[in-house]
This record gives C-alpha cells, structure tokens and sequence, in this order.
C-alpha cells in the first residue's frame, strides 16, 4: 500500500504499519487470520470514513459530491487476501465480454472490439437488417447493488457457501461515518451498496454485472436477440462490459429492442441498479432505415446518436481527418505545458516533469491507435520549445529533439521519440493476438482481417478499421522480433522463424515441393530426442545445418511464440522501442564517459548543467554569435577574449583564480577542448574531490551569469566559499536520505554452517560455445571441490549462465548436498530463479524450469550474488574448459595444488 493513503477511523495510514512491521507484524497477521479463519470481526473493524470530494469547482448539490470510503488499514489486509484467493477465479467463471479486473485481460481488448463493431456498423450500407448499439449509463452503480443479490450471484457461480459468508460479512458489516470539513456528524448503517474504497469491491461489482450477462446470453440462446458478427465466422457480440460502462447490441428492430429493455428492466428489480436512461444513447448502421430507428428509440426511451462516440476514454470511430480526431491530445499536452510556464523551474525539473506527465499523457491512445506523424511532431515541438524556454519567452533551441531522444549513456537527455513509442505500444496489442489467438478480440480480428492463415501472414486487407490498421503497422515489429519454441510438432520447416540467426531466423535452403507443410517434430530423433543428422544432411545446406544443430531440442514443451530479445520470452514495450530505434553508435568527439557523468553523486541540476557543457550548449558569447545573436564577443568575465566553454569555466583569469583557491588538484589543459579535459579528470578524480570540481564548475558559470546580468563579479574566494558550502549542505541531505532508506537493511545472507559453491560460465559467441566452472567451499572457506566442463550451444550469455546454474546444482545434488548456498555475479540470473514468474517462454526460461526444479529438492539453497571479483576461480575454471574436450573434477585435494593450472 502508498504509505500515505489517508487513513481510516483508526488513524493509522499504511506507513505506520511499514515503519514498525517488526513491532507489529506478528500481532497483525495473528489477528487477521484469526478473524478470516472465524468468520467473524470485531464491532468496530469495519467502521469506514466516507470523504465527500467535489466533482466540480462550486458543489451545489448532494450529487454534485463524490463519496470516498477510507478504510482501516488491518480491515484493507483481509479484504485484498480475500480478493487475491478469488482473482485468479474469476477468468472461469466471468464470460469474455467482460474485460475489467480479469487477470490476461485488458480494457484496450474491449476498446478494439467497440471501434472494430463501429467501423462495421459506419461501413454496412446494404442489406435488409440494421444494427443497433446502445450506450447505457448506471446511475450509481456501486451504491445501490442489493446485497441479497450479491449473495445468490456468488452462489449461482459455484463459490462455496462458508467462502460466500466470509465475503458477505466484509460487506455487511460495514458503518459510515461522514466527514465534512474533517470532522465526523453522524453515523450511517447501509441496507445495501459496496464501498468503492474496498479492495474487494472492483470484483464483488464485476461478479454482479455477470447476473445482466447472463440475462442476454440467454435472450440470445432462445434467439430473441441476435449478436452483432462483423464478419463471416466472427463471434457475435451481444455486449460489451467494462465495469459499469456497458454497451449492447442486437438487430434494429421493435422486437429485439423490446426484449433488450425487458433485460435490463429484470436486472434493476433483482440487482437494485437503475439504468439512466436520459444519459443513455443508441446509435444504428447506415442501412437502418429512418422508421426503425424511431421505433427503437421509442422503445428504449432513449436518444439517438451518430455513433457511440467516446467508450473507455477513446473513440470508437476515427474518420478521415485523422489530425482533427486525435487534435484533443495535442491540446490537452500544450495546455498542461502551458500550466507549467508560469513556474521558474530548473531544467533539471522540467526533465522530470517532460517525462513523467507530458510523455506519458497521449500513452492510453497510442496503446490502441497509430497517431498521426503530425500530431506527435507537435507534441516534441511544445516539449522541445518548453524544454529550452524560459517562463514564457522562447529560448534559442541549441539542441534538436531527435539529439534529447538519445540515451543518456550516448549523450542524449533519454527523451522518448513519440513515433517510435508508438509503434512499441501497438506492438503490445500485435504480440498479444500472436501468443493469445483464443481471445475474444484475437477471434473477432482473426474471421475478419486472417480467416485463413496466422497472424504471423495477416495482411491490411479490404476497408480495414483505423485500429487494424494501427495494429499493423506494428506487425514487421513484432514478426522480426518473433521466434518459435517447444517440441517443433506445429511448427513449419519453411515458413516460421524458428532459428537462433538474427536477423535473419528463416531457413535458407529450397523447399522441396514434398516437403510442403513439413514440421520441425520430423527432424527429430523420437528415441534419443536428437537433430536426426542424416536426415539435416539429406535436405539443408551446411550453413542450415550449423544453425539447425545450435537449437536446444526441448520435447517436454508444447510450441509457441517467444520473443527474442527478452529472458522470459514475453514482449515489452521497451524491447520493442529499443529495436526501432535500433542501437546507437557513439559520436566522434571528445567526450565519451556519458554514463560516469550521470552516475556523479551531486544535485540533478549540476548534471545538467554539465551536460550542456560538454554538448556545447552553454550561451558563452562564441555560441550566441553562432545562433546569429548580436553582441560583443568579449568574455564578460575578462573582457579579453573570444569566450568558449574552456574558456569561461577554466582558462578565464576569473576561473584561474576560482581554482587557484580551492586547491583541488585538476588536470592540466592539454588542448583547447573541454570534454578533454573532463574526460581527463573523470580519469584521475574519484568520490569527493570529483564532486567538488563539478561544484566549482556549476558556481562559476553561475558567477558568470551574474556578471552579464547584474554586471557584477564576486570575490574568487567568496565564490570558492558559496560552491564549498552548497555542496556541503547537499552531502548533508543526501546522508540523511541514505540513513532513511538503510533503515530497514537487507541482510546477506548468513552462511549458518552450510557450504558455498561459487560457479560462472565462459562464452564464446561466433561458436556459440558455453562453459561452465565451480568451487565448493566449507563455511569458513576451506577448500573442498572444483568442477569445470562444456556446455550445450548456447545464444547468449544468460543462457549459458542458466545452464550453467542447472550443471551446478546437479553437481552440487550428486554429491549428496542438501543445503548449500549457491553464488553467481549475474542480477539478471538471480532475479530469474527467484522471481514468482511460473513460466518463462525462452531458451533461457527452460533452463531456469529445469534448474529451479532442482532448487526445489534441496532443504535449504539460496542463490546470492556476489561482486565479480570474489568470482575469479569460478571463472577461470570455467575459461579453462575451452581447452578441455570433456568435464574435469577435483575433490577433496588441497586447493594450491590446481591454483597452477587456475
């Protein structure tokens, strides 16, 4: 939980409890399961404070005020236990057309289908049957669920009956208390309603909306309602549920509408929720005649409109005017950009503010649509022009957005490129209809834009919607960046990536016409579960061959998709956006130790400032002359010469002076360059001397600032004295932070007598050769065992560590071990055996299954990191193995007698 949650009428908000866990940790689980394991809680446990927020800038009304529920912090443990129990549920029990709070589902999977049925209903022009949509608002939906109903809903799904208790006493035995202006007036004892500050509540609603769903699969089952198909073989759509936001379709006519409302009716009387009809909309095909549009409506008691607009937040019809449609982002960002100019804020703040609001402000609809080239070069123009600006004057832009967009450690400012984040996000939804083609929205897609092959070999196809058309500009993505993997029983020979070559994952060789639709299963031993090498010889190429012989043969696994570049074999976004924007080669220059720079332990506004030192964007009078500014020329310092970076921050009598006083021992200007000279000083300077140098340099510029505008220049040693103390008083609070963050210390791990095995791995890429070593070691360090020995081909060098990591515990195992720890210098690998993540679709992930298998028949094993060099034998052991043609061991001998051969 955030720790400064407001708190419910206990008074204690979640950081208290984080802050002393030790104190009370034990108390609070003996309690919560106790009351769990009871069925019961104590009278005032459940007493909840309800906050009344304003919708609007001057509340007149009661409705005009949104009620937020504020819990107790130990009645928010048992309710989020309770929910998690029943979380992983709900996916069997809730159907498809609901997408909210259902674990693999997603809002963007009902966004896509609503704009795919838009553009369907925009597009149908003939035929005799119309379609209707009806947009249909709950009028206080989570306040007036009737209990009752709850209860038979949770039954009718199959909960048992003391599960249904638990949940309906953390319903019912609720009290209110409202606030105004702080202070409680009264108490209230509801009949009804579920709160919307309970944990529990998302999905107790969800389970209620399921008894409505149920109501119209049955209408739909006696065939008095008909569901909406875009396409032959589509699923039809009779509804779509997001929460309360619900959308229902059936055939335009008195008929099926008259039946939709009895639905609807029936589920208020049971449920106790009211439909607001006069919020509510219906809108129909193109070839709904005038007639049965009147009728509907009459029927439904609601109004007619052009299309269902907005739905989740996003349209569900995008015109031709693709620039006016997705305007209302562009808009959104420069007015909050625009909010912002009337602070004086540092660059080093308005990076923070860049990144973390204004990037992340059009993310919803670039999940979903491909925005406009244009709107997202306006969107990098504002941000650039803010970036550079000064309040509300226009600054001179001395850097291009595409050069901010650079990594840091190349130089750049980690901008995001828009375009390119985009197509990342669309990847997301492109990687999902590949890996989950039984998905609502993966099947609807699938009759309409693929009916016949894999998404893999879909195209744009006939009067495609706006959203496929997003989504394929993000399949060449995700096909380049797609391998197959498991026991090669539906995947194609010639026609699926399932090669470890990158980029290029095809096999080279000519199909035979015979060999049409052969599977990779056929090249395989089915006895030894080995690459059959006469029949690799009969068909492939010795290129193929090679490539076909690196393959890990992995029977016990079923085929599917992984992607490449990722250890668990799933798509992210940031994989995606790394591969389009492809790897950055470092520029020529003086200047290359980027990611030392932002490493250096001192203010943020410091590390900017240095930035634009070493980019050569400071406005020292050479550069304003250069961005054709009229001046004078003179350094405003000295007045002597032409004033550069070099000059003004180290070569200026002013700046003479400056480190004259301080006594630092900097470098010596070799040449005229002063990311040289930085790039120097980043050599011979460490910890704190290095931190005061980047203080004198930021102060001196500041002097220098003051010079041009105020025309005065302070005393050298008076400026010495101002940077010293700065940087004192920032080391003071940054201990301070480091003393709160290290209050709470993780503990390495103690060895408790067990025995420490260290392992590493070597890796050799042109050959894909892998080696493995490892030193076992008593308690106190005494030498006990050493092994070495060749891996199977290996990919990368994750993989060969995770191989490597089986080797060794099967070693570790054959001796006899039950405990022991376990110390490898890879993060990534530790994370991986340690992580909650079940199944890992990769290379790297069968690996880990197989040595956390392992891991789990020990008593005790821990795996640990440990720094490289504490690892030095491990890995010289496992570099020895190049040399080796088979596995060599060492037991019980004195560790002297092979440091020789180490």
């Amino acid at each position: 939980m955030f720790p400064d949650k407001s708190p419910g009428p206990d008074g204690m908000n979640p950081g208290f409890y984080q802050q002393y866990w030790d104190v009370v940790g034990s108390d609070v689980t003996s309690f919560v399961l106790k009351c769990l394991n009871d069925c019961s809680f104590p009278s005032d446990l459940n007493d909840t404070n309800v906050l009344l927020i304003p919708k609007k800038n001057c509340p007149e009304m009661v409705s005009d005020l949104r009620p937020i529920a504020l819990c107790n912090v130990v009645y928010k443990i048992m309710a989020k236990m309770v929910a998690n129990r029943m979380k992983p549920l709900l996916g069997e029990v809730i159907s498809d057309s609901q997408s909210a709070f259902i674990p693999d589902r997603l809002i963007t999977d009902n966004i896509m289908i609503a704009a795919e049925v838009g553009h369907f209903l925009n597009r149908k022009h003939g035929g005799l049957v119309g379609w209707g949509a009806l947009k249909i608002d709950m009028a206080k939906a989570y306040d007036r669920m009737e209990w009752s109903f709850l209860r038979q809903m949770l039954l009718a799904l199959g909960f048992a009956v003391e599960w249904v208790n638990l949940v309906m006493l953390c319903v019912t035995t609720v009290s209110y208390n409202f606030l105004v202006n702080g202070s409680p007036i009264g108490q209230v004892i509801p009949t009804r309603g579920i709160r919307q500050g309970d944990p529990l509540s998302p999905y107790l609603f969800i389970i209620c909306a399921e008894g409505l769903s149920l109501l119209l699969q049955q209408a739909e089952a006696r065939g008095s309602i008909h569901g909406c198909r875009v396409a032959r073989g589509s699923p039809p759509i009779s509804h779509l549920f997001f929460a309360d936001d619900s959308l229902l379709f059936f055939k335009a006519n008195a008929q099926e509408a008259g039946v939709i409302k009895q639905c609807l009716v029936d589920y208020e009387s049971m449920s106790g929720q009211v439909v607001n009809f006069h919020k509510s909309s219906v809108c129909f095909s193109r070839n709904t005649s005038v007639v049965a549009r009147e009728e509907v409506a009459t029927v439904l008691g609601v109004v007619q409109a052009p299309n269902f607009g907005k739905y989740l937040g996003l349209l569900s019809f995008i015109g031709r005017e693709k620039r006016a449609v997705f305007s209302y982002i562009e808009d959104k960002i420069k007015h909050r950009i625009g909010s912002w100019s009337k602070r004086l804020l540092l660059q080093a703040g308005k990076e923070v503010l860049l990144k973390s609001v204004a990037q992340s402000m059009p993310t919803f609809s670039m999940s979903v649509f491909l925005l406009p080239e244009s709107v997202c070069l306006s969107i990098e123009r504002t941000m650039n022009r803010y970036w550079w600006g000064s309040g509300n004057e226009r600054g001179i832009h001395w850097k291009a957005l595409d050069r901010l967009c650079i990594p840091k450690r190349h130089g750049g400012l980690g901008f995001k490129d828009l375009r390119a984040f985009n197509l990342a996000m669309l990847g997301k939804q492109a990687w999902r209809f590949l890996t989950r083609p039984n998905s609502l929205v993966a099947r609807i897609y699938k009759a309409r834009y693929f009916p016949r092959s894999s998404f893999i070999d879909a195209t744009l196809g006939n009067c495609p919607s706006f959203c496929w058309r997003s989504i394929m500009a993000a399949h060449e993505l995700i096909c380049s960046g797609v391998r197959r993997i498991g026991d090669g029983k539906s995947t194609l020979i010639w026609g699926h990536p399932w090669l470890p070559d990158d980029p290029n994952p095809m096999i080279q060789t000519t199909m035979p016409i015979e060999l049409n639709g052969a599977t990779v299963s056929g090249l395989i031993d089915p006895n030894s579960f080995t690459w059959n090498l006469s029949i690799l010889q009969d068909i492939f190429d010795p290129a193929d061959i090679d490539s076909i012989l690196k393959v890990p043969v992995t029977p016990h696994y079923e085929d599917t998709w992984f992607w490449y570049g990722d250890p668990g074999g799933s798509y992210t976004v940031k994989e995606g956006y790394r591969r389009i924007i492809g790897e950055f080669v470092p520029q020529s220059g003086s200047f290359d130790k980027w990611l030392q720079l932002w490493k250096i332990k001192c203010p943020a506004k410091w590390k900017v400032f240095m930035w634009r030192a070493l980019s050569n964007a400071l406005p020292t009078t050479t550069n304003l002359i250069l961005k054709r500014v009229e001046l004078d020329p003179a350094c405003p310092m000295c007045g002597i010469v032409h004033e550069n970076i070099m000059h003004s921050l180290l070569l200026c009598d002013f700046s003479k002076r400056v480190w004259h006083v301080s006594n630092l021992h900097v470098p010596t200007m070799i040449e005229n360059d002063f990311g040289m000279w930085f790039n120097h000083t980043l050599s011979v300077l460490t910890g704190e001397d290095l931190f005061l140098v980047v203080a004198v340099l930021y102060h001196i510029w500041r002097a220098r600032n003051q010079a041009v505008w105020e025309a005065y220049l302070p005393h050298p040693g008076a400026m010495w004295r101002s940077a010293k103390s700065a940087a004192a008083v920032w080391r003071t609070i940054h201990a301070r932070l480091d003393q709160q963050q290290q209050q709470h210390p993780i503990s390495a791990p103690v060895s408790n007598g067990y025995m420490r095995c260290y392992f590493d791995t070597g890796f050799h890429r042109q050959s894909a050769r892998g080696t493995v070593g490892a030193v076992l070691l008593a308690h106190g360090g005494e030498f006990i065992a050493a092994f070495n020995g060749q891996l199977q081909p290996c990919f990368s060098p994750l993989m060969a560590k995770s191989l490597a990591c089986k080797e060794v515990l099967s070693w570790l195992k054959g001796r006899g071990l039950n405990s022991v720890h376990i110390y490898t210098d890879c993060s990534t690998l530790k994370s991986l055996l340690t992580s909650a993540q079940s199944t890992l679709l990769s290379y790297v992930g069968f690996a880990i299954d197989a040595a956390r298998a392992i891991l789990s028949t020990f008593h005790t094993c821990s795996v640990n990191l440990v720094p490289r060099t504490h690892n030095r034998g491990a890995h010289a052991l496992a570099a020895l193995a190049f040399a080796q043609d088979a596995s060599l061991y060492w037991d019980s001998i004195p560790y002297d007698s092979i440091s020789g051969l180490i």
